[in-house]
């Protein structure tokens, strides 16, 4: 086979498309974290421990699909079923015609479990 470019000479040396610094930084630093023990290393902070108020927004914390693997009652999966990640709780509280306290308290009984959240 011929060399067209000739002996020892190389290919041009092309700047890649990305900031070389910034990428060797995160690198660098996602191998730090990794090589901690799992107990020192960087958690998720618990929930807040905070009320809901009337103006708050919950979240579905997981996928719908997600939702079918946990056992749920009927009267949860309907109020999961109207989570839209847009109405407030007095919103849910008016559409289902659920007092807002009784209301509050389900939802947090639901992110507890980790399916929900708060906007």
């Amino acid at each position: 086979m011929s060399d067209r470019q000739g002996k020892g000479s190389a290919p041009p040396t092309l700047k890649p498309g990305y900031d070389l610094e910034a990428f060797a930084r995160e690198t660098d630093s996602r191998i730090r974290i990794e090589s901690l023990p799992l107990s020192d290393r960087p958690t998720a902070p618990p929930p807040p421990d905070a009320v809901p108020r009337a103006s708050d927004v919950p979240v579905l914390a997981i996928s719908r699909e997600d939702l079918e693997w946990f056992e749920l009652s009927e009267d949860a999966r309907d109020l999961l079923r109207q989570v839209n990640g847009r109405d407030t709780v007095a919103a849910l509280s008016t559409l289902l015609r659920i007092p807002e306290g009784q209301l509050v308290d389900q939802l947090e009984a639901l992110a507890r479990e980790g399916l929900l959240t708060w906007r």
